[in-house]
């Protein structure tokens, strides 16, 4: 019987793992260029996507937003300063049931300095949640949207733009 010497040489099996090599860096670099180009477009589109999402809240409070009458229902107060503010009672609770008493809640929507940077400023929803309770109530801030450098709110009553706006003075409207 007689052998025949078919096997692979040393050298057939370096350039293999040669080879095999250079795929598997090229896969690798391909791979970590396209991780940190979708960590960009994450990154890029968040904020956007975030602030999209605070205004959407914000809409909807506003769009359920009670008449200024009632015992309930506050004033609708918009204020101009430095730091605009706007201040209402709506029935666009966004909180889990448990948590509140009543779908009416009063919200005071502003900005505050962010305590994570100093040099911008964060947009802030302050809910107030039990608006019957016998002491005062401490509003629960939730933060909208990071990174701002300012908010200005104004107020149509149909004929002109208006920097301010509270409803006692205006009729109890909207």
């Amino acid at each position: 019987m007689r052998r025949t010497g078919r096997a692979f040489t040393l050298l057939e099996l370096l350039l293999a793992i040669a080879v095999t090599s250079v795929l598997a860096a090229t896969v690798y670099a391909s791979l970590m260029v396209a991780t940190r180009t979708r960590a960009k477009a994450l990154e890029s589109v968040g904020q956007g996507r975030s602030l999209g999402l605070a205004f959407d809240l914000i809409r909807m409070d506003l769009e359920s937003a009670m008449p200024p009458t009632g015992t309930l229902a506050g004033a609708f107060i918009g204020e101009d300063g430095r730091v605009d503010t706007v201040t209402f009672t709506t029935a666009n609770a966004q909180l889990p049931t448990d948590d509140r008493l009543s779908d009416l809640i009063n919200v005071r929507l502003g900005l505050l300095e962010d305590t994570d940077n100093e040099a911008s400023l964060m947009l802030v929803r302050e809910v107030t949640v039990n608006l019957l309770s016998p002491t005062t109530q401490e509003p629960r801030v939730q933060v909208l949207a990071r990174g701002l450098s300012g908010w200005d709110v104004s107020y149509s009553d149909g004929s002109d733009w208006l920097d301010d706006w509270d409803s006692t003075q205006h009729e109890d409207t909207l």
